[in-house]
């Protein structure tokens, strides 16, 4: 459980960072880069959004927190892979 928390906590952190990070440089100038980002906190805001619901109802069914630190963990390996993937062709 706590492996799986910190797993979780490190992923986000990074991915958040990153992802401001790539917004700025998808823009050409001030106006392009509040659009990119306004685009992308509202994407993001819904997909957050679904994190509770479906940690709860996967509590709900499994009565227990273990199934949902799984699968946030597992999404959040994901993401920093994607992000990884995503930097290493921004960087060539």
């Amino acid at each position: 459980m706590l492996a799986g928390t910190v797993i979780i906590g490190l992923a986000n952190g990074g991915t958040f960072t990153m992802g401001l990070s790539f917004c700025q440089q998808a823009g050409k100038n001030g106006k392009e880069v509040a659009q990119v980002i306004s685009v992308g906190q509202v994407l993001g805001y819904i997909l957050a959004s679904i994190g509770p619901v479906g940690a709860g109802w996967t509590f709900d069914v499994s009565n227990s927190w273990i199934p949902a630190v799984i699968c946030l963990s597992v999404i959040s390996v994901t993401m920093s892979l994607f992000g990884l993937s995503a930097g290493r062709q921004l960087s060539k």
